[in-house]
């Protein structure tokens, strides 16, 4: 993204309540899918689709960063996605695409920011119940995963509930990239996010030294499409079929 683009888009920000800076790409994960795996275009169109019917009462400003995108992806995007949006191609890579989602969110005047990785389903209409968490607790997560309730050797089993409306939230010491944070705790923590990018294991430990704690939704709220991680208790192929 060149600094003429990047100051366009900034001077463009609105007052809009919630930010969503959704990290769209077209190469495949390392971790496959449990459906899809031979075709990212169709994965990341079933993905967006999800989110748009999570969010659509929610109404959210989006960004999307698409790296290695084209045409292709622009046109489904405007297809699928009813809020306000811009798109902003790229070809930097996971890191920088991380640092360059940081720097609009540390300049954006949004109250509530949800960082996006484009390779998660949403269950229905549950957007509102991720707003509702992140003004509650400030940093959560939408996916309850799998390998919290496997591996006790990065997961501690010494965990912390709360309720927030009618939704369970549990407490984990790391999490994925897709995550929603308070603007003000965001830009409190700019320069942690600045260092590490996104290797996830080094941001999470040292906000949560800091004070702030994550969050993640019994049953989830969401599920990284990985085919031996998807979140439990729900059917998520329903949601594919």
């Amino acid at each position: 993204m060149s600094s003429a683009n990047r100051y366009l888009w900034l001077s463009g920000l609105s007052l809009c309540y919630m930010l969503v800076i959704y990290r769209l790409c077209s190469i495949p994960s390392s971790n496959p899918p449990p459906i899809l795996a031979e075709d990212k275009f169709e994965l990341n169109k079933l993905c967006l689709k999800s989110f748009v019917e999570a969010f659509k009462h929610i109404q959210p400003e989006v960004v999307f960063l698409a790296d290695f995108c084209g045409a292709r992806e622009e046109e489904m995007i405007q297809q699928v996605v009813p809020f306000k949006y811009s798109f902003i191609p790229t070809n930097i890579g996971i890191n920088e695409t991380c640092l360059l989602q940081y720097e609009m969110a540390n300049k954006t005047e949004h109250d509530i920011i949800l960082f996006q990785e484009c390779d998660y389903l949403y269950r229905p209409e549950t957007g509102k119940t991720v707003l509702e968490g992140i003004q509650s607790l400030g940093l959560v997560s939408p996916y309850d995963n799998l390998n919290f309730y496997l591996d006790p050797s990065i997961h501690s089993e010494d965990v912390k509930l709360k309720l927030v409306g009618d939704q369970h939230w549990r407490s984990v010491e790391r999490v994925t990239m897709t995550f929603g944070i308070k603007s003000i705790i965001f830009k409190e923590n700019y320069e942690t996010f600045k260092k590490y990018g996104y290797l996830d294991n080094d941001v999470w430990h040292t906000l949560r030294a800091n004070g702030h704690q994550m969050w993640t939704p019994i049953p989830s709220l969401a599920t990284h499409m990985v085919k031996d991680f998807m979140a439990p208790g729900i059917k998520w192929e329903e949601l594919w079929k």
